[in-house]
């Protein structure tokens, strides 16, 4: 299968998902062709050595009239050596594979004619291609050279005497016709043993490749019982979060305070984990999708590490952060990137008693208008052990036994940094040394790209913001309260809808300028819905759609980019962007429909 076939058959697959796939089969193909010339190989060099005995045996033992073997053997050993070769020329071992069989049969059949017909020691040898057929080139091979062997016996038994008659063989009588049914039977039981262990290797094969669909089937619905769990906890965690974010901007004495931001670090640490579980569920399928904007890779990595300014500076630590002075504007996946990074200074201010956090990031540019990303973090903290750096990547492993009671967590962050990674075609490592702090390292290239322009040029609040209407269509009343809530502070309109078919007859009657579509609602659910909607006589037809989602799988970015949607964010929402993806849906500007996720950093230990 080719990328263009697979594009053709199934255009909406996503890219990332189908070039996996391929490379994969490609892997599987390789490692079969390799298997298979490394053995036709083997058989060649040791057919070659059988060869030369008989060899031997003709220049000192044997008299003058069989040169003709003399020179035969030296042919058949030319021969099987130059057909390696041909796999090497061809890149085709099946090819290989299929000569060697077949000369070796038909070297053996000519040997037999000449030195003795069935009665010669050659003759028990034609089992040979006959074995090798059966597993080197499979069913319809073994039985071609199955029906090679019995035309060779009948050769023998009536030519052999003709082609060479001063050479001994069997002329006639009960005797050779023995000779002839044995080396025949001989050969039907080789042919049936290579079947019953051909037969045997696919039956194995096929039970191997059910276990395999199987776990994968198992691991997917895993996968979607985990997503439908996030669903249901992320969703009134978008209320907690954010019932708890419009708290802080009360008036509050400094009790009240404490408290909320204790409830409110709570939160977002049970939407982290949430988060992290969800991410490694995605990833170990093979679902967790990159998808790359345009970005001031700068400033994101600035605003993510001034998240963490604060509670190192609480522990008395020293925070660093270098970064070039200009913008770096990259085709990258923002939200991967501020995971990245966020896990690692997670770790760092986690782990890191006293001394400092430095958190560096450089770039260099190339002249194919790419640029190689390199990012630091550096603590002064305990270090890691020598023989634990390679393994501290992998999943829930944390280096010291007493760890977990400790510092807490759960131990995948480092690892799905690793998977994140790989999957941008970049490389993740640590250097440490024990009690002497440790640094952690990610780089990969990038394409460069133009700012993107986004900036709304009227704040939300404004005469601009009031003169739009919201609908905002959610299941959820927590959720409907906390949206309508902060929309009606930044100055929008606002209209509720309660489920699907809801939103739908306001956008009918109309007066309705943005949508704000959940994902999972009953009667009928956002794709559905936003479908309808564009089925819609225009001006209706063409309102603009934002989907909300607590989780957006690929399949659920697949309906939502069938329907029509204008943008995609992902719960909980940040307020700031969830007005300027209003505005930019209002006023026609173009929107990236891929997910504007601007949740919280992601800490994880």
């Amino acid at each position: 299968m080719t990328l263009e076939s697979d594009l053709a058959t199934n255009p909406k697959k996503d890219l990332v998902t189908r070039t996996k796939e391929m490379f994969a089969a490609s892997d599987v193909t390789n490692g079969r062709e390799n298997r298979l010339a490394r053995a036709v190989l083997f058989l060649c060099a040791t057919s070659a050595f059988m060869a030369i005995i008989p060899l031997i045996a003709a220049m000192f033992l044997l008299p003058g009239d069989y040169v003709t073997i003399l020179v035969y053997c030296s042919v058949v050993i030319v021969a099987l050596a130059m057909i390696p070769m041909s796999a090497v020329i061809t890149g085709k071992p099946e090819v290989s594979a299929w000569l060697l069989c077949g000369f070796l049969s038909l070297a053996l059949a000519i040997l037999g004619l000449i030195s003795g017909g069935t009665s010669s020691v050659i003759m028990p040898m034609l089992m040979i291609p006959v074995v090798w057929a059966w597993f080197l080139v499979g069913q319809k091979g073994g039985l071609f050279f199955l029906l090679a062997g019995l035309a060779t016996v009948i050769l023998n038994v009536m030519y052999a005497d003709t082609v060479a008659p001063n050479l001994p063989s069997i002329r006639s009588g009960v005797y050779g016709i023995l000779q002839s049914i044995i080396m025949t039977i001989t050969l039907l039981a080789c042919s049936l043993a290579g079947y019953l262990a051909n037969r045997n290797e696919s039956i194995i094969h096929s039970e191997l490749v059910d276990a395999r669909d199987t776990a994968r089937r198992t691991n997917r619905e895993k996968s979607e019982m985990v997503a439908g769990i996030a669903h249901e906890i992320r969703t009134p965690l978008t209320g907690l979060v954010g019932m708890l974010d419009l708290l802080g901007t009360e008036k509050l004495n400094a009790r009240q305070t404490e408290m909320t931001e204790t409830s409110r670090t709570s939160a977002r640490t049970i939407l982290n984990l949430i988060n992290d579980l969800l991410d490694l569920s995605k990833i170990e399928i093979g679902e967790l999708r990159l998808i790359p904007e345009p970005v001031d890779v700068v400033e994101l990595f600035q605003e993510t590490t001034r998240e963490f300014k604060q509670s190192a500076e609480a522990k008395g630590l020293r925070f660093e952060i270098v970064a070039p002075n200009e913008s770096v504007w990259l085709l990258i996946d923002p939200l991967r990137f501020r995971q990245i990074v966020s896990n690692y200074l997670s770790n760092a201010v986690k782990f890191t008693q006293s001394g400092t956090i430095r958190s560096i990031l450089s770039y260099q540019a190339r002249d194919n208008g790419e640029v190689l990303l390199k990012l630091s973090v550096a603590d002064t903290g305990p270090g890691i052990p020598a023989d634990s750096l390679r393994r501290v990547f992998g999943r829930f492993i944390q280096v010291e036994r007493d760890q977990k009671a400790n510092y807490g967590g759960t131990g995948i962050g480092l690892a799905i940094v690793s998977d994140l990674a790989r999957l941008q075609g970049g490389k993740v490592w640590v250097e440490s040394r024990e009690r002497h702090g440790a640094t952690f390292f990610f780089e990969s290239v990038f394409k460069r790209t133009s700012a993107q322009e986004t900036t709304i040029n009227t704040p939300p609040g404004t005469e601009a913001s009031a003169s739009i209407t919201v609908l905002v269509a959610d299941d959820n009343k927590a959720n409907r309260k906390l949206l309508s809530h902060v929309l009606k502070e930044l100055g929008f309109a606002i209209h509720l809808a309660n489920d699907g078919r809801e939103a739908l007859q306001a956008v009918q009657a109309g007066h309705i300028d943005v949508v704000l579509m959940d994902m999972n609602m009953p009667v009928m659910n956002g794709p559905t819905s936003l479908a309808e909607i564009r089925k819609l006589a225009p001006p209706m037809s063409r309102t603009p759609v934002i989907g909300i989602s607590a989780d957006n799988r690929p399949e659920d970015i697949d309906l939502w980019q069938a329907a029509g949607v204008t943008a995609l964010l992902e719960k909980p929402i940040d307020f700031a962007k969830l007005a300027a993806t209003i505005q930019l849906a209002y006023t026609g500007a173009e929107v990236a429909v891929s997910p504007l996720v601007a949740s919280a950093s992601r800490k994880v230990g």
